[in-house]
């Protein structure tokens, strides 16, 4: 569970340095802590959302800082947002992400090529450690067509064929019975829906002109 309250733990404060320094020589003071027993699945509060020292290093993706979480038994399952999703009395997004779920996320999201290539990499490497690809994340408020959700009901509901496809082959499937909710319109569509017609409302007084002219 969370320990504290706006404040992330010192394992994972850890974490953070060695993604920070990038180098063998920053991941030193964590294999430390490690060494002198401190608890990898312990989870402290920051920005909304519960962190353990696993989920820095996936958000990162810093394998070797993942490596070295995994092989002192940090839980590919635990989720980053505390139970009944409440933080500081607020309400947080409602949704509860395990390791393979921040990644799958970050995919779902259009990254770049260099960026897909990257994280198509990680999520391998997270199954190849033991993460289950059809875990269910809780998605407390229902926004995504249920109560729980699999990395690829989350690849389906962004529309990521691509990341569907990927999950598929390391094992992902759809629960039976569950068909992709439709979506409403977002901000983004509607502002390109918008520019799209604004297009055609200049485009035509100019057609009108050169036909008129013909004659």
């Amino acid at each position: 569970r969370c320990a504290g309250i706006g404040e992330l733990q010192p394992l994972a404060v850890l974490t953070r340095v060695a993604v920070a320094h990038g180098g063998p020589a920053g991941l030193e003071p964590l294999a430390l802590a490690i060494q002198h027993g401190a608890d990898v699945n312990c989870r402290g509060e920051h920005r909304g959302y519960c962190w353990a020292a696993i989920h820095i290093a996936v958000a990162a993706l810093h394998q070797p800082a993942a490596e070295l979480l995994i092989r002192a038994g940090a839980d590919l399952s635990v989720p980053n947002v505390a139970p009944g999703g409440v933080h500081n009395g607020k309400r947080g997004n409602g949704i509860r992400y395990a390791p393979i779920h921040l990644v799958c996320r970050a995919w779902a999201k259009d990254a770049s090529v260099p960026v897909r290539a990257a994280l198509r990499e990680f999520l391998a490497f997270l199954v190849e450690q033991g993460a289950d690809v059809n875990l269910e994340a809780r998605d407390l408020e229902r926004k995504h067509g249920g109560d729980r959700l699999r990395p690829i009901q989350l690849a389906m509901v962004e529309g990521n064929d691509e990341l569907a496809a990927e999950l598929a082959k390391l094992g992902g499937c759809v629960p039976d019975g569950w068909t992709v909710p439709e979506r409403a319109p977002s901000k983004k569509d509607e502002k390109a829906c918008e520019k799209g017609k604004g297009k055609e409302r200049a485009a035509s007084p100019g057609k009108s002109k050169g036909k008129k002219g013909k004659k």
